[in-house]
């Protein structure tokens, strides 16, 4: 029997309005789609104290970087960033920090794409007066 790849898969942060908590999610259709592709998903908690122990434990191949939240563009940035972009924000600068150290393959998509351009020292532009930007959603395909 082929060997799982073991992958590590970063969650959005939510604030959960009926319990009044700071929680992890993950839409449905990540882990039906890491599944049928033979895939060991190994979710990673926005809340470690120590990422690169989480990872060298459950012993991660690769990172996704998921979808969902924002990123900090930069200090002075105008966007209205919360406290749960910014809990993601900076697991994943740990996260990443560490895979780059450790040479563990990254997979950014959507947000997560954005973010380590960021991190890179990329440019990001947003336009949030856009409605057509905001209310955007992707296929599926």
């Amino acid at each position: 029997m082929k060997k799982k790849t073991k992958v590590g898969l970063t969650m959005r942060v939510i604030k959960d309005e009926k319990y009044n908590e700071i929680r992890d999610e993950i839409s449905h259709d990540w882990i039906e789609f890491l599944e049928e592709n033979s895939i060991d998903i190994k979710l990673i908690p926005n809340s470690l104290q120590n990422y690169s122990n989480f990872i060298k434990k459950e012993e991660i191949e690769a990172v996704i970087l998921s979808n969902g939240n924002n990123v900090i563009y930069n200090k002075d940035d105008s966007l209205n960033i919360d406290l749960t972009d910014h809990i993601r924000n900076e697991s994943e600068r740990k996260i990443l920090s560490f895979c780059v150290e450790k040479k563990i393959p990254v997979l950014g998509v959507c947000r997560g794409m954005q973010f380590i351009n960021h991190f890179f020292m990329g440019k990001l532009c947003a336009d949030i007066n856009s409605k057509k930007d905001r209310d955007s959603t992707h296929a599926n395909n």
